[in-house]
């Protein structure tokens, strides 16, 4: 998500190994807590990172206790459903999401650039897309206000189908 909601708390650029170890760690820690836990897709070529982000389907209540138990952070941030904190120093973003948005949220954050080409492919349609898949935005015609938000699709390949992309390249 950037790796810039900890700076101010020691947390730093990585190497990959570093990256490498720590996502690994993170991981087998909190799988026991978890229904679905994974990272999405990132260049494999990148030299160092910024933060791990985790996606997944929360089995507990007490996100921020669990997470304090586990790894003792400097400081946890919480904004929405996304948790940030620190093992070592490297920020960790653990991305709680729906069983019904899980999928769509991951692929989204897989294919960076090609996910917001998308959306800027869908407002061309007057969708939208993001990482709640694709949708219709029903505005206001008074001051353009989105009053309703209809779901269209979660499913990646009938929506690269649906704007004329080959889902199979």
């Amino acid at each position: 998500m950037g790796g810039n909601a900890l700076k101010d708390y020691g947390c730093e650029r990585v190497d990959l190994i570093t990256y490498e170890r720590i996502k690994l760690y993170v991981i087998d820690k909190l799988l026991p807590f978890f229904d679905k836990i994974k990272v999405p897709l990132s260049l494999s070529d990148k030299k160092d990172h910024g933060d791990v982000d985790i996606i997944c389907i929360p089995r507990i209540q007490n996100i921020v206790e669990k997470i304090q138990e586990i790894f003792s952070p400097r400081k946890i941030i919480k904004n929405g459903s996304i948790y940030s904190f620190n093992v070592e120093n490297l920020q960790i973003d653990l991305i709680c999401e729906t069983e019904e948005n899980y999928e769509i949220h991951s692929r989204f954050l897989s294919w960076g650039d090609f996910s917001m080409m998308l959306g800027r492919v869908a407002r061309l349609y007057k969708l939208q897309y993001g990482i709640d898949g694709l949708s219709l935005p029903i505005r206001d015609p008074v001051d353009d206000h989105v009053i309703e938000v209809i779901p269209v699709s979660k499913d990646l390949r009938q929506i690269l189908i649906f704007f004329g992309y080959n889902p199979e390249i």
